[in-house]
């Protein structure tokens, strides 16, 4: 405390200079609303990425050569299609955050079901890049994918 004082006392300009940082880095901090984790990382996250972009963008999934369309909707529901402009306007799969860096997307139909596990998700410049643990019908695989803006 007497360190304070002392540097108030013979040193003002340090001193207001000191406290005007720390408030602007505090204001800073608190506005960042890039990232749903750290107030001081300034990179988007994953899931901020994609929900900055709405729910009327439709997301190219790349993975070993092959493309799938999404569009993440309202209500965590997902819309899938081969073609990027003809993506289907009803839907029985969902999605859920798990986390900054980790999205589940559930899927069910008449014949079966499957999870997409879309795992240690990074943003690297306009793509989303990670890793999708698939099943379906009992079947696992695991791949790395690929998430781009199509529209």
């Amino acid at each position: 405390m007497n360190f304070i004082k002392n540097l108030k006392a013979k040193s003002p300009m340090a001193f207001w200079s000191i406290i005007v940082i720390v408030v602007a880095i505090l204001l800073v901090g608190f506005a960042n609303k890039n990232n749903n984790g750290s107030y001081f990382s300034f990179t988007k996250t994953p899931e901020k990425m994609i929900q900055d972009a709405g729910t009327d963008k439709v997301w190219k999934l790349s993975s070993n050569g092959n493309s799938e369309y999404i569009k993440f909707g309202e209500n965590n529901k997902a819309y899938g299609g081969e073609d990027k402009d003809n993506i289907a306007s009803i839907s029985n799969d969902n999605y859920k955050y798990l986390s900054n860096n980790e999205l589940k997307i559930t899927g069910f139909n008449a014949d079966d079901g499957y999870i997409l596990d879309l795992k240690n998700l990074k943003v690297e410049k306009n793509e989303i890049k990670g890793s999708m643990d698939y099943s379906y019908n009992g079947e696992h695989k695991n791949t790395d994918i690929t998430l781009t803006q199509a529209n």
